[in-house]
């Protein structure tokens, strides 16, 4: 193996575990050190990927190669692993099927929750990491992880509509009866 092509391994392999934490934390909340990492993570990356591209590109157009063999195979890699961390961030699509997995199973802990055997917290329930569960009228609460600086971040099981406002809560609605909840302090 070529000795610039073990670099380029080597930074695929980084970009992959940067990003695979990125994509893990940021689908049950991000917390305001999470999002430092991510954005430096990011522009680090991203800038090395550029700079990158830029010299491969430009000495591969100079000597009039094909774009096939100007990009080296750990170097696209990278690239596309880079642009689906990016989506899966931007637009919660870690968070959404880490939910989709964990859905039937935040349901049977719902359920136990409002007959008064639910599990007590911490606690895992399907793929999270459950800190705090609690009811508020017919709604079951769970906090799943933190957002921003000082708030946390949870989702809400409540089959008769929109669910009671305690503090200063927001939710947004998901699938059927299921509520994305952000408790502000």
């Amino acid at each position: 193996m070529k000795r610039s092509n073990s670099i380029f391994w080597a930074l695929a392999g980084a970009a992959l575990l940067w990003g695979s934490v990125a994509l893990v934390s940021a689908s049950d909340g991000v917390s305001m050190l999470d999002y430092v990492f991510y954005f430096l993570g990011g522009l680090a990356f991203g800038a090395v990927t550029v700079a990158i591209a830029v010299g491969l590109l430009g000495r591969g157009l100079r000597k009039r190669e094909r774009l096939i063999k100007i990009l080296p195979y750990p170097f696209v890699i990278q690239l596309v692993f880079l642009a689906i961390v990016f989506a899966g961030v931007s637009f919660d699509l870690a968070f959404a099927a880490r939910f989709t997995a964990s859905r039937s199973a935040l349901e049977r802990a719902a359920t136990d929750t409002r007959s008064g055997t639910g599990p007590r917290a911490p606690t895992w329930i399907g793929l999270f990491k459950v800190s705090e569960i609690d009811k508020a009228g017919n709604a079951v609460r769970f906090i799943i992880g933190e957002c921003g600086l000082a708030d946390d971040c949870g989702v809400v099981h409540s089959p008769d509509g929109t669910p009671p406002i305690v503090g200063e809560d927001w939710y947004a609605p998901m699938k059927s009866s299921w509520w994305s909840w952000r408790r502000s302090w």
